[in-house]
């Protein structure tokens, strides 16, 4: 009984890392040409808005600081993601519940807490269609993610270079990337906002911020995590030399 338990454990360790993630693939993304955002980021004279996706499979994130020493609205109902021409909403009218069974937390490349569940724990929220920023503050916005249900298989003419490795420069690893331009990118998404210094948006403006993914490079985690043992969400905090908010990662079994 003991030999068949001990092989059982050894069969189902050999599928367990047999199976689990060795590769990653980095999407780095920039501007649109007619845009008016910076790599991660926009300002004008009424707010600065930050943009982070350093996560797995890119979650889209980003925070909106009100510089103006009067109150400002967002309307999320006339505000979307708009991907590949889809447009995805940030606000509907509906109650929505979540329950748990356990509790899970993940951080954004801002430092606050993405995902926090509770087990056992219930509860309905109606979201807010306006939300009311006060002078000289800012607020979150976390919600869809930017990866496609398929991840590009790199093909096998993309380049490839030779650099140190992340945790030991003494040695050397290979990367295999592909670049896209703006017009055949594997993945284009906006940002669109409605904007009022009146609650009753008497006199709205707006904000339309792009961005494409430029490239996909393939490398080891390790290469990309600098570490041996950043695993799950860790690897959102691991000291990457990759890490950027414009860019983001999905794993891959190889």
């Amino acid at each position: 009984m003991k030999k068949n338990l001990s092989s059982v454990i050894v069969i189902t360790t050999l599928l367990f890392f047999s199976c689990s993630p060795k590769l990653a693939h980095l999407y780095e993304t920039k501007p649109m040409s007619n845009s008016p955002n910076k790599e991660s980021s926009f300002e004008n004279d009424t707010v600065r808005i930050a943009y982070s996706f350093w996560s797995e499979n890119g979650s889209y994130s980003f925070s909106v600081y009100n510089k103006l020493n009067v109150p400002l609205y967002i309307d999320w109902k006339k505000s979307s993601l708009v991907k590949h021409n889809d447009k995805l909403n940030y606000w509907s009218d509906e109650v929505l519940t979540k329950s748990t069974s356990k509790r899970s937390t993940a951080y954004s490349y801002f430092g606050y807490s993405l995902l926090s569940a509770e087990s056992g724990f219930s509860s309905s929220v109606k979201p807010e269609q306006v939300t009311f920023i006060a002078p000289k503050s800012t607020v979150y916005k976390i919600q869809f993610a930017l990866n496609a249900k398929s991840d590009p298989k790199l093909p096998k003419t993309a380049s490839k270079i030779v650099v140190a490795k992340s945790d030991n420069p003494k040695k050397k690893t290979k990367i295999s990337f592909i670049n896209y331009e703006e017009g055949n990118a594997p993945l284009f998404f906006r940002n669109f906002m409605t904007l009022s210094t009146s609650d009753k948006f008497d006199k709205e403006f707006y904000i339309d911020n792009g961005f494409y993914v430029f490239k996909i490079s393939e490398m080891t985690i390790k290469q990309l995590t600098a570490s041996s043992t950043a695993t799950g969400m860790n690897l959102m905090k691991a000291p990457s030399p990759y890490k950027k908010a414009s860019s983001y990662y999905v794993l891959k079994v190889k």
